[in-house]
């Protein structure tokens, strides 16, 4: 997915998503459930939790 923003006009949302998670880490972030519940993470967490160096269901990798 490409965003605009750079010189060139292009931008990978994955880029965006790092860049966020290295300005801001601490920003919160509240995902809604359809059920009304809520689940806060931050930037950094994001980052985290979808960093490719995690390997496995435990994380342990």
């Amino acid at each position: 997915m490409l965003i605009t923003g750079e010189p060139n006009g292009e931008e990978h949302l994955l880029d965006v998503l790092l860049g966020a998670a290295d300005d801001a880490p601490n920003q919160v972030i509240v995902h809604v459930r359809g059920d009304g519940t809520e689940r806060v993470v931050t930037h950094r967490q994001l980052r985290d939790d979808a960093s490719p160096r995690r390997s496995g269901p435990s994380g342990s990798g």
